[in-house]
């Protein structure tokens, strides 16, 4: 998350007065993060981190062997 995406939650959130349970903090900034999710980007290359990861799993297996 960047920092002006934080700023956002934490200006919402400030917004309260009175904070009754710690559900209630939870809920407030799920609620922030749902409202900001569509200006988030996403990693690019994403759909391929699970195969690098097997690839370095491989990779980390074959040095230990050695």
């Amino acid at each position: 998350m960047r920092f002006s995406d934080d700023k956002i939650v934490l200006s919402k959130a400030h917004k309260v007065d009175y904070w009754q349970n710690s559900n209630q903090i939870l809920r407030w900034n799920a609620a922030s993060l749902l409202e900001i999710e569509p200006n988030l980007r996403k990693i690019r290359g994403f759909r391929y981190l699970n195969i690098l990861r097997h690839r370095m799993k491989q990779e980390i297996e074959k040095r230990q062997m050695y």
